[in-house]
This record gives C-alpha cells, structure tokens and sequence, in this order.
C-alpha cells in the first residue's frame, strides 16, 4: 500500500520532525489499530474515521511549517459518525 506522507527538512537538509507526517507517524501500527480513529479538536466534535482517510489541510501546511508544530488533520470523508 502507498500512503500520503509528509516531510520537511531545513536548508541544510535536516529533517523537520515537529512537521512530519504519515500514518505510521501518528502512531498506529497495528492492524486493529489502522480501522478507526478520532478526529481532531479543531474539525468540531469528536467522531472516528478510518484512519486511510486522514489527510493533511493543505491551508495548514504554511502555518504549520512556520510554526514549527503538526499540520492539521482532516477526512476525505464527510459521513463519519459522531463518538457517543
């Protein structure tokens, strides 16, 4: 499988690990584990996706960057269901 990932390194070419993502970044490597997961604070109230449909906010990417922290998180997939 090919996942999304995102670097950033610095003009000497080091890697910027405040702003580096993928799934395995965000630390689930198990299989039961890959199925779902909640989303963000900042995208509303809490609801659980299937982790393959995290991408990062392209408005994000800049900011974050600047800001030396991970970029936002979104899903590609608008019916996800609420967490009770």
């Amino acid at each position: 499988m090919l996942q999304p990932t995102l670097v950033v390194k610095e003009d000497d070419h080091k890697v910027v690990h405040e702003c580096t993502w993928s799934w395995v970044t965000m630390g689930y490597g198990s299989k039961d584990e890959l199925d779902e997961v909640p989303t963000e604070p900042w995208d509303g109230p809490p609801r659980r996706v299937a982790l393959v449909t995290l991408r990062p906010v392209v408005s994000d990417l800049l900011p974050s960057i600047l800001e030396r922290r991970p970029v936002k998180l979104k899903s590609t997939h608008e019916n996800v269901q609420d967490i009770l």
